[in-house]
């Protein structure tokens, strides 16, 4: 029997992780001689929900066994454990679906979290529908990312990621490991991983800042390029174990969605393109807003400070450009235009900038002087008239490129499409693990 897993919502903002706990499960599902048809899922839901912890990510496993039963009270009994639960900071759900396919209702469901808030009720709702087993614990939260989880099956685009594991008597003290490992990885690797170093910051992003059982997570575009990529780095403590992960992260996957009248709601993710129709400011805090506009929908956008190359380009926008932006819809005040989280700049057309400019001396190239109305124009420095000069339209430089452009890497979201990841975008999966997916 093919059994399809889903976990979610099993740690707090400071503690846990739920691919831990999955790696847990993983080394027993091994025990029992599960055979894991695809690598374990990392599936990364709507990053906009305001009550998500860290990625908002939630996992499925995809193995055969022919006793689902006892795996699945191994598997609830193994969260009940080791959940933030127990401390009272999480809401666990977990769902066993057995199925070779997956129904088009939870695929569509799943691809709903991705860019919007989603009710408890509705992943029920659903689980009641096809009579899937399930186990929930507090409000049962997690199930919504459970049930995604499964419904991801990532054909489109995905990526891997390697995540390591610390020994627990090492969680919430600093990791050890070598930065210049990290940068020459990096510099070694170049497009086959992302997002490990950011250089114009000199701050290693493999490495999560909380006090939780994670060393490091190196992400790229294959297994064998992530394992190759964590054997290069200098990890100066003993380490528990890895699982790569098959992914959604680096795809802007939750960016699929354009926003339209019937779509634009608070908290949801996705695209827009439109004119520009107010001047870009800077508020207090150091945050740019303008407004967009198209088929008499307007939108608010913000570029918050920490995104320094997103402001430079901003500030050099003007009304009447034509622009694509991806975001995250914020939550709305009363009577107000919705305002979009900026996650990237497109620009797809400049409006001209145009000078009226005093035309140039024949004789020495310098600019001409006006002598007053209805008077020529004429050379300060050779004393020359010019009875018919005009002054002339000069085209002005805006200093902008009509191309994409994103925020600096410590800024980018987990499920943010790097720019080289542009045309490599895989379109299928072969079902091939290779052999050093897991050490457990």
């Amino acid at each position: 029997m093919i059994l399809h897993i889903g976990i979610d919502d099993t740690d707090s903002q400071q503690h846990g992780c739920t691919t831990y706990i999955s790696s847990l499960i993983i080394k027993k599902l091994l025990q029992l001689k599960a055979e894991f048809i695809d690598y374990p899922n990392l599936i990364r839901l709507n990053p906009n929900v305001p009550w998500k912890t860290k990625g908002n990510a939630a996992v499925a496993l995809r193995f055969k066994h022919s006793s689902p039963k006892i795996i699945f009270n191994i598997i609830c009994n193994i969260v009940a454990k080791n959940s933030e639960y127990i401390n009272g900071f999480a809401n666990p759900g977990i769902i066993m679906l057995v199925a070779n396919e997956i129904p088009d209702k939870i695929t569509l469901f799943s691809k709903t979290c991705l860019s919007q808030i989603v009710k408890v009720h509705t992943a029920i709702k659903l689980l009641d529908y096809y009579d899937i087993y399930f186990k929930k614990y507090g409000t049962g939260q997690g199930l919504i990312g459970a049930l995604a989880a499964i419904g991801n099956t990532l054909n489109n685009d995905y990526t891997y990621e390697l995540l390591s594991y610390r020994k627990t008597k090492n969680w919430g003290t600093d990791r050890q490991i070598s930065s210049s490992s990290v940068i020459n990885m990096d510099k070694q690797m170049q497009k086959k991983t992302f997002s490990n170093y950011d250089y114009a910051n000199k701050r290693i992003l493999i490495t999560p800042n909380s006090p939780d059982p994670v060393f490091c997570g190196i992400r790229g575009e294959s297994c064998e390029n992530v394992y190759s990529s964590y054997k290069m780095l200098h990890i100066n403590e003993l380490l528990d174990s890895y699982v790569i992960y098959r992914t959604n992260q680096g795809t802007n996957e939750h960016l699929f969605n354009e926003f339209n009248k019937n779509t634009i709601h608070q908290y949801s993710c996705g695209f827009f393109y439109g004119y520009i129709i107010s001047k870009p400011k800077i508020f207090s805090g150091g945050h740019i807003y303008f407004l967009i506009e198209k088929n008499n929908i307007k939108l608010n956008c913000v570029v918050y400070q920490q995104s320094q190359n997103l402001r430079k380009i901003s500030l050099n926008l003007e009304i009447g450009d034509y622009i694509k932006i991806g975001g995250a819809i914020r939550s709305k005040k009363r009577d107000l235009i919705h305002t979009v989280n900026i996650e990237y700049i497109e620009i797809l057309k400049l409006k001209e900038r145009i000078s009226l400019s005093n035309p140039f001396c024949n004789s020495c190239k310098k600019r001409l002087k006006s002598q007053g109305k209805n008077q020529p124009f004429r050379c300060v420095h050779c004393k020359i008239a010019y009875p018919e000069a005009t002054k002339t339209l000069e085209k002005i430089n805006r200093n902008i490129l009509t191309k994409l452009y994103l925020p600096p890497l410590g800024s980018q979201r987990h499920l943010t499409k790097p720019l080289h990841r542009y045309g490599l975008e895989k379109q299928f999966y072969n079902n091939i693990i290779c052999k050093n997916w897991t050490i457990l």
